[in-house]
């Protein structure tokens, strides 16, 4: 190869010519077999191209009526409606490419220039690898390929990169520069953009220009490098690339961070940094407490049916236990024991908890008609918090009733029942009846016979007496009933007038004189 074939500073790059960047006998080929992707490997870009219109329609649009140049400058354009972008002075524009195996990467960018005396835009094209090399437009080796420089290297600095007239710029790198290099980073930046009349305004006048970029020896139809989500990660970098995690990915791999690692995402997690999994029924990334009581799901025990704060739980989500108290008979009548003075029964309450409890004791009369049926005639009552002892004593001859039982069967019931008022207390009632079986006897003064020296004491004579007065009382009470009936059948009764036997109507049945039968 020539050195005149090589771009220089002094030749540039000379007249375009696309024949030496295209094949057009091979697309004109393959155009004909029905292809409608030729050149895979070339990709191309317009700024200025219409997006939906044509050049001729979109200059008819704006005629007027008036000749093309002064349409023009009559209707300043702004780049509405052309693929874009127009740069001012300070914008960057970025692509990202995968360059292909064994290929030569080529590129070359255009741009327009206004005519003299105004300066020519000063654009800067420039390619980032992989690895963190850079290649700028106009610097060559005598290869014609491109020097690639570190990553540090300041693109500003005109000394090294002086501007130039020149409004076509290219980049070559063989491919053996490209080996292991995953992508190409191509950059057109806008060092200066020579202001002009019209803000906004793209041309002669305007303050932003266009360019055009073709590049060989990349895949064209790849969206590899594309962010179809919108958040920032390219999709072959995005691991989720139909989520946009912006702002929730400080990992840069295109998903919604789960920082706890819970399966709730950082976006929605109300506690990012507490791994709810598995306790988590409604999905807000917290550990749930099902029961209110205040103790995670994870850690709590116990179910607490009604939460309360007078009933608080402990660490484990429980309350206390609560243990039922237990009797123990002491003392009790023996078997076929004959209750004729007095009756003495001591039992003690186990309360290990210490939570309360009531106790007493029943004296209980078996009655034989009915299958466990009978009747209490005399009881006793106490109350404490703690284990302790109880003795309940009854007197025959004040606690035995006043009708006779003397055959009759009579047990002893001892109950307890805990008073602890937590929800998850027990307080069903706890008997204790006692196996032996004894009855009762009547002793009064009646019953000693004709010698027998059976000294009576005045507490039998009382109980005596008590017999002698409820029978008295039943005997008042029923002579006052008959008495009533009495008085009810003697009360006088109101007179009734009768009538007079054939008395005329129309005169009165009292007359002094007789009256003659018709």
């Amino acid at each position: 190869m020539d050195s005149r074939d090589l771009q220089n500073v002094h030749d540039g790059w000379g007249q375009l010519n696309l024949s030496e960047l295209i094949d057009f006998d091979l697309i004109a080929a393959e155009l004909a077999e029905g292809s409608v992707s030729p050149a895979s490997d070339v990709w191309i870009h317009d700024a200025y191209r219409l997006s939906n219109d044509t050049p001729a329609h979109w200059l008819e649009q704006r005629q007027g009526g008036l000749e093309a140049l002064e349409n023009l400058i009559e209707n300043p354009w702004n780049g509405s409606g052309a693929a874009g972008p127009f740069m001012q002075t300070g914008d960057v524009w970025v692509q990202k490419f995968t360059p292909i195996d064994g290929e030569d990467f080529d590129a070359r960018m255009a741009h327009l220039a206004a005519p003299e005396p105004t300066a020519v835009n000063d654009l800067q094209l420039v390619a980032r690898l992989s690895d963190g090399r850079v290649a700028v437009d106009g610097m060559f080796d005598s290869n014609g390929d491109s020097i690639l420089y570190y990553s540090s290297v300041d693109l500003d600095n005109s000394t090294s990169f002086p501007a130039t007239n020149e409004t076509t710029h290219g980049l070559r790198l063989s491919a053996d520069a490209l080996t292991e290099i995953d992508w190409i980073e191509v950059e057109v930046r806008a060092r200066y953009v020579v202001p002009g009349n019209i803000q906004g305004g793209v041309g002669l006048d305007g303050t932003h220009t266009g360019f055009s970029l073709a590049i060989k020896g990349v895949e064209r139809d790849t969206d590899d490098w594309d962010d179809n989500d919108g958040d920032g990660v390219a999709n072959l970098d995005d691991a989720c690339p139909n989520q946009n995690a912006f702002g929730w990915d400080l990992d840069n791999d295109g998903c919604l961070d789960d920082t706890d690692q819970d399966d709730v995402t950082d976006n929605l997690d109300q506690c990012p940094e507490e791994n709810a999994l598995g306790w988590d029924v409604d999905a807000d990334g917290c550990i749930d407490d099902s029961d209110d009581d205040g103790v995670l799901d994870s850690i709590d025990l116990c179910q607490t049916i009604a939460p309360s704060a007078l009933w608080p739980v402990d660490g484990d989500g429980c309350r206390p236990v609560d243990v039922r108290p237990e009797i123990t008979i002491e003392e009790a009548p023996t078997d076929a024991f004959v209750w004729n003075e007095r009756l003495v029964l001591r039992w003690s309450v186990t309360d290990e908890d210490g939570d309360g409890y009531q106790t007493g004791a029943d004296v209980f009369v078996i009655d034989n008609r009915t299958d466990g049926g009978g009747y209490i005639i005399a009881s006793c009552q106490a109350a404490s918090n703690a284990t302790a002892s109880f003795e309940c004593e009854w007197d025959a001859k004040q606690d035995l009733p006043v009708w006779n039982i003397d055959e009759a069967w009579m047990r002893l019931d001892i109950h307890v029942q805990s008073t602890n008022a937590s929800p998850e207390a027990d307080n069903s009632r706890v008997v204790l009846q006692s196996e032996e079986r004894f009855k009762g006897e009547y002793l009064t003064e009646f019953d000693a016979g004709q010698g027998d020296n059976l000294a009576v004491s005045e507490g039998e004579k009382i109980s005596s007496l008590r017999t002698i007065f409820w029978g008295i009382l039943c005997l008042v009470g029923a002579c006052l009933f008959v008495y009533r009936l009495g008085q009810q059948s003697t009360l006088p009764k109101e007179a009734v007038a009768v009538p007079v036997p054939f008395a005329q109507q129309d005169q009165p049945s009292g007359l002094g004189h007789d009256v003659e039968n018709e």
